[in-house]
């Protein structure tokens, strides 16, 4: 997980306003570092290939079901899309025919 990840999520997660400044200000520091490492090579193990927002399983909803996803809804595909894409295949394929 990239640095500026973990560092958002613990700020999230903290238990006060006071607890996530603090997450904030020390790490602040490390997140600029992390940052200054942009744009990173595509041979990073982590480095991220494809990925989808809210805002793409909204934009089917609206075609498929003529209305927006509510948040239980969304929490739904999010958790279920990999089940319905067969990500190595879809990669074989790419490859096949681009390469």
């Amino acid at each position: 997980m990239p640095y500026f990840r973990f560092w958002a999520e613990q700020i999230i997660e903290a238990d006060s306003e006071e607890e996530a400044e603090t997450i904030f200000n020390d790490d602040c520091t490390g997140f600029a570092a992390e940052c200054e490492k942009w744009p990173r090579s595509r041979l990073e193990p982590d480095y991220e290939l494809y990925n989808l927002v809210s805002q793409n399983a909204q934009a089917v909803a609206e075609e498929e079901l003529s209305r927006k996803l509510t948040e239980e809804e969304l929490a739904v595909v999010e958790h279920k899309l990999e089940d319905y894409i067969d990500w190595s295949e879809a990669m074989a394929l790419c490859i096949q025919h681009e390469l």
